[in-house]
């Protein structure tokens, strides 16, 4: 749980955040990373990820999780996100470039 927190700490750098925010981790994995961006900022945390598995244990944690494939479209509707963030997976992404564009 400390990289979530030291990565928390530099997004917190970044980006001025507020409540009722829409956060999207692309990426999402178990969902740890949400879940310490859910408590610390209190926003709404949201996850997207290949894995099955992995969207299980997000939405565990209490994150708005969805199976889905980054290099594809998203299942979320245009600007429904105020911050996305995609921690260490756009270089796994078969097409990058239609990630971007989402």
């Amino acid at each position: 749980m400390s990289y979530y927190h030291d990565r928390v700490r530099l997004f917190s750098k970044l980006v001025s955040f507020r409540r009722e925010m829409k956060i999207l981790d692309a990426g999402c994995g178990d969902g740890g990373l949400g879940a310490v961006i859910q408590t610390s900022w209190e926003v709404d945390a949201y996850g997207v990820d290949v894995s099955r598995t992995g969207v299980a244990l997000a939405k565990k944690r209490g994150i708005h999780a969805k199976v889905a494939d980054l290099s594809r479209t998203l299942p979320f509707s245009t600007n429904t996100f105020d911050v996305v963030i995609a921690n260490e997976v756009i270089e796994h992404l078969d097409n990058p470039d239609n990630f971007l564009r989402e």
